[in-house]
C-alpha cells in the first residue's frame, strides 16, 4: 500500500483528506537485528555507542483521566478536540529509499526502534508519538507536511543523504483538554519498503494535560538529555517563529561522534507542543533538522484548505 493510500484511509475516518504521514511501507519481517540492515557507510555508529544509564525521570507528568500505553504511531496520528470534533493537528515525516519493485531491490530499511527510551531521553507527557531508525546506502526522498486547524501544508520535499538517522516526534498537551486521537500503530519491527501492511488503527479519547508549562517542560527535558551524557554544542542556525509554530527550545547536542538535535515548538492555537528529535552523524542530523524542523520552515511549498 502506498503512503498516500494509508494516509487517505486515516483521513477518511477523520473526514479529512490530503495529508502526508510518517510510516513504514509494508514489510512483514520480524526482529530488529541491526546487523542485518544495509550498509550505509556509517554502520560503526550504532545505537550501542550511545547507550548510557538512564537519568532520573523528569518531574513533568501527564495528568489524565485514563491510562494508556504509548505505541509507535509511525503510520500517522490525528489529534482532535473531542468537545468540538474539530481536527487540531497532524504531523507527517516521511523518508523513502530508492526502491525497484520489479527487481525486488530496496536500498533502505526502517526499524521500529524506541531509541529515545533506550537512551533515557524520551519526553514525558506525550499523548502520541513515533520513532524509527532509517538506514539507506543511496540518496533517499524526504517529505515534511502537516495539517493544522483545517489546512494541509506541504513544507519540504527534497533529497536526503545516504546513511543512518534516528528520528522521533511526540505531541504534548499543555492545556487541560478533551482529546480524541486517531493513530496507525506500527506492528512490525522492520520494513524494506517492498511489501505492504504492518500497521493497525487505534482510536482513543481522554482528558489530559501536562503538569508542566512549556518552559518547565523544556527545562526538564533538557536536564534529562544532559544527564544522559550529551553535551550541548552551538547550533548552526536560529529558530524562527512562523504562522503555525513558536519555538520553545532548540538545542544541538553531541556525544562521541553522534549529534542529537532537539526541538520543542508550540503548535499555535491547539494547546499542544510538538517535540522533534534527530540523531546521527553531523551531516545527517543537520539534514534531518533542516527538513523536519517546524521552526526552520520559511515558506511552505503548498497550502490547501480542507473541507468536511
Amino acid at each position: 500500500m502506498k503512503k498516500s493510500q494509508i494516509l487517505a484511509a486515516l483521513l477518511v475516518l477523520a473526514l479529512l483528506s490530503g495529508v502526508a504521514a510518517l510510516h513504514f511501507k509494508g514489510g512483514s519481517e520480524k526482529g530488529t537485528a541491526m546487523e542485518n540492515q544495509p550498509s550505509s557507510g556509517d554502520d560503526s555508529q550504532n545505537l550501542n555507542s550511545t547507550e548510557v544509564e538512564k537519568p532520573k525521570s523528569p518531574s513533568c507528568t501527564l495528568i489524565s483521566n485514563t491510562s494508556f500505553e504509548l505505541a509507535n504511531a509511525g503510520g500517522g496520528a490525528m489529534i482532535f478536540n473531542a468537545t468540538s470534533g474539530k481536527s487540531l493537528f497532524f504531523m507527517g515525516m516521511e523518508l523513502t529509499p530508492e526502491v525497484h519493485l520489479l527487481e525486488g531491490k530496496s536500498y533502505g530499511k526502517a526499524f521500529s526502534k524506541d531509541w529515545p527510551k533506550e537512551l533515557g531521553i524520551k519526553p514525558p507527557c506525550a499523548l502520541t508519538g513515533e520513532w524509527e531508525v532509517f538506514v539507506s546506502n543511496r540518496t533517499s526522498t524526504a517529505r515534511f507536511s502537516y495539517t493544522i486547524r483545517g489546512k494541509s501544508v506541504l513544507g519540504q520535499f527534497r533529497d536526503f543523504p545516504a546513511g543512518k538517522i534516528y528520528l522521533a516526534q511526540y505531541m504534548i498537551p499543555i492545556q487541560n483538554g478533551s482529546w480524541k486521537i486517531m493513530e496507525n500503530i506500527i506492528t512490525i519491527n522492520e520494513s524494506d519498503f517492498l511489501k505492504t501492511g504492518g500497521m493497525i488503527p487505534r482510536m482513543r479519547g481522554l482528558n489530559a494535560t501536562c503538569s508542566c508549562n512549556p518552559e518547565e517542560f523544556a527545562q526538564a527535558f533538557q536536564r534529562s538529555i544532559e544527564e544522559s551524557g550529551f553535551e550541548r554544542v552551538k547550533n548552526w542556525w536560529e529558530p524562527r517563529e512562523n504562522e503555525d509554530f513558536k519555538p520553545v527550545m532548540i538545542a544541538l547536542y553531541r556525544k562521541d561522534e553522534q549529534y542529537l538535535y532537539v526541538e520543542v515548538a508550540e503548535v499555535k492555537n491547539t494547546g499542544l507542543l510538538r517535540v522533534f528529535m534527530a540523531m546521527g552523524n553531523e551531516e545527517l542530523t543537520k539534514a534531518a533538522a533542516e527538513i523536519f524542523s517546524a521552526t526552520a520552515l520559511k515558506e511552505p511549498l503548498a497550502v490547501h484548505e480542507l473541507h468536511g
